[in-house]
């Protein structure tokens, strides 16, 4: 691999780990936490859209609202 090659990987590996790092800590740092998102089993995903079944959707609106009253 030559050097430009590695520091880029090494860039989007830092980015990622400090953007991880820094939003696992605000939402654990609390008493309250995250409940676990729900499945979309019948998600069907496209170049543009990412399509759930109405069902599926209810439930992942109502975990956002939820989540965001954290």
């Amino acid at each position: 691999m030559n050097v430009k090659l590695k520091s880029a990987w090494l860039l989007c590996a830092l980015i990622l780990a400090l953007s991880g790092c820094a939003s696992s800590a605000a939402l654990t740092g609390g008493t309250k936490t995250l409940p676990p998102a729900p499945r979309t089993p019948g998600a069907v995903v496209t170049e543009r859209y990412i399509c759930i079944p109405h069902e599926e959707a209810a439930e992942l609106l109502l975990w956002i609202e939820r989540a965001e009253a954290l």
